[in-house]
């Protein structure tokens, strides 16, 4: 899990499995798409590798005129994403403050909403604990979450894992 862009207006946070590539592989596109039509994965796809400098560049305008959709497309198969727990976009503070979190994937997503703070996720921690836990899935995940805090503790006093 890596941050992609922070400023201070935009967050945006995403899992990238492999430095290489910024692809979905096969395991987790299949996990994907179970869940989603192609067209929606099209959009997934966008969130996942788009570039977004600014809060107002993940608006159903800014995204359209991206991808060439119009902005009502845009906007029912995001709904569809974020139904189907693959991204969130949380706004922060007041609106003239508001600082706009994306969160993309399904592990993120996991995460996020069962209340794993950003600095354990986006850990290389993170991952030797999954491994160490047979950590194989969101619902691994969260159902796991006070083992995974309790060792990403251990790991940043010093503890070997």
């Amino acid at each position: 899990m890596k941050l992609i862009r922070e400023s201070n207006l935009l967050t945006v946070r995403e899992r990238v499995t492999r430095k290489v590539s910024h692809h979905v592989d096969p395991v987790e596109k299949r996990a994907v798409l179970s869940r989603i039509n192609e067209t929606a994965y099209y959009l997934y796809d966008h969130y996942r590798t788009g570039f977004f400098a600014d809060a107002s560049d993940i608006s159903d305008e800014v995204i359209g005129e991206t991808i060439g959709w119009p902005t009502r497309k845009v906007g029912k198969y995001r709904v569809e994403l974020q139904k189907a727990d693959l991204i969130r976009i949380i706004k922060i503070g007041s609106s003239n403050r508001a600082i706009t979190k994306l969160i993309v994937g399904m592990d993120r997503v996991a995460l996020s909403d069962a209340g794993l703070p950003d600095s354990i996720q986006d850990s290389a921690a993170l991952r030797r604990i999954k491994k160490s836990l047979n950590i194989n899935s969101p619902l691994d995940l969260v159902s796991n979450i006070k083992s995974i805090q309790q060792r990403y503790e251990e790991i940043t006093d010093g503890k070997q894992l």
